[in-house]
């Protein structure tokens, strides 16, 4: 039961302050990310990351996944 409630609850809702910043964990780059570390600069970083529309649709993902239902799940449960 703390498996499917609580720790669900934790990892859930979380994500969106993760995910909210792009470029924190972007969920989606245009450019695969070179295997050289010395190659990983600013101006490359900022040319991978999504255009502004991709951007806000991993936003509203990210927001929509951390939403709390409104009714709990026990509430239309006979006491």
């Amino acid at each position: 039961m703390f498996t499917c409630s609580a720790s669900h609850s934790v990892v859930n809702f979380g994500q969106f302050d993760y995910y909210a910043f792009i470029p924190n964990r972007p969920l989606h780059l245009t450019k695969p990310m070179p295997d050289q570390l010395e190659l990983v600069t600013l101006p490359y970083i900022m040319s991978a990351l999504p255009q502004k529309e991709r951007s806000q649709e991993i936003i509203t993902l990210a927001r929509t996944l951390t939403l709390m239902e409104p009714s709990g799940l026990l509430d239309n449960c006979e006491q």
